[in-house]
């Protein structure tokens, strides 16, 4: 039994014996041998420093997938240019300017003229505006009369009749007989009132429109008890107060006056929305462009001789979608200052975000 299984191994081990005697044989063997020392000492090596309980399956287990990405979206732009003519500025300014002033100047100029009253009335003409680089000018010709009535004052009628009395002593006495009459002398006055603007936009939406004003009155003159007194001298102390406070109030006015951001909340809000893109009876698949306006710059306004050019621009999200959305628009409470900007332009990107599965309903 013996000598039979030695007969069974020796022709068994035979090919392993006749193999073994090559050299190619042993160089695979031993390249075989490396790479199975090569693995065990690797796998000894992670069970040494990399022990099962060091927290590697831990923190696999709590990683999160990614969030989901953020919706594309595409900025376009509006600026668009808003020109005033100046003769629309004009008729609007002149519609609303009172016509007449009328008034008295209860600090007179001339001594002579201390007890007396002196009433003005000014009616004013058409407007007139023009436009220079930077700068409004408001031109009105003014046209009124001057009446004193009272009394010559009494001082003024005695230094008057000291000094004609060197001359002529009934010169004197009759010039000192005024002091004791009642006057009513009256006198036309001419002139012109020219208001200059700088208007300039605030980051506030606001206007300000940096008035000044100026009264220039032709020279003009009444005589009393021989004595030349300047009917501009007298008037224009009253038609400066009453044009300072008219400008005064206008400033205030335009200063206070939210127009700009009224006009800018209306169309903000007509913006921010979704705006249906048929798919109704065409066939068509229905989509919607969501529109979200994010940001308003404006330019100092530009004159010309012609026009006050106001340019606005609008900054928007825009994007397609498959379904009505309600986009979410704050309005700037800032309005972004910004160097003149071109005479018009419009720029539109419109990314079309909608998935692979509703894309795959479309088709």
């Amino acid at each position: 039994m013996r000598g039979n299984l030695d007969t069974v191994v020796y022709y068994a081990t035979a090919p392993i014996r006749l193999l073994g005697r090559s050299r190619g044989f042993r160089l695979a063997f031993g390249a075989a041998c490396v790479a199975a020392v090569f693995f065990a000492a690797t796998m000894w090596a992670l069970d040494r420093f990399l022990p099962a309980d060091s927290g590697l399956e831990t923190a696999i287990a709590v990683l999160q997938p990614p969030p989901p990405l953020q919706a594309v979206t595409r900025s376009s732009y509006v600026i668009a240019p808003v020109a005033v003519a100046l003769t629309a500025i004009r008729s609007s300014m002149d519609a609303a300017a009172p016509r007449e002033l009328a008034g008295k100047n209860d600090n007179a100029v001339s001594s002579l003229l201390s007890k007396a009253d002196i009433g003005i009335t000014v009616a004013r003409g058409a407007r007139a505006v023009s436009g220079q680089p930077n700068k409004l000018s408001i031109s009105t010709p003014i046209n009124g009369t001057l009446r004193v009535t009272g009394q010559i004052a009494t001082q003024a009628g005695n230094v008057t009749g000291s000094i004609t009395g060197l001359l002529d002593r009934s010169i004197g006495k009759d010039v000192g007989k005024l002091t004791s009459k009642v006057l009513d002398q009256r006198a036309e006055l001419h002139g012109n009132v020219v208001a200059h603007s700088r208007p300039a936009l605030a980051a506030n939406w606001r206007l300000e429109p940096n008035l000044t004003s100026q009264v220039a009155l032709a020279d003009s003159a009444v005589t009393l008890a021989g004595i030349k007194i300047s009917v501009a001298s007298e008037a224009k102390p009253l038609i400066d107060r009453e044009v300072n406070a008219q400008v005064a109030g206008l400033q205030t006015r335009l200063r206070n006056d939210p127009f700009i951001e009224r006009a800018a909340r209306a169309q903000w809000a007509k913006m921010c929305r979704s705006i249906p893109l048929g798919g109704d009876n065409t066939g068509l698949p229905r989509l919607w462009l969501e529109m979200r306006p994010v940001r308003a710059a404006a330019a100092q306004p530009q004159i010309d001789g012609r026009n006050v050019t106001l340019t606005i621009g609008v900054q928007a999200e825009a994007r397609i979608t498959p379904a009505q959305s309600k986009p979410d628009c704050p309005f700037p409470a800032q309005l972004e200052l910004v160097p003149p900007m071109d005479n018009g332009r419009l720029a539109v990107g419109v990314p079309i975000d909608v998935s692979f599965s509703e894309l795959n309903k479309l088709l």
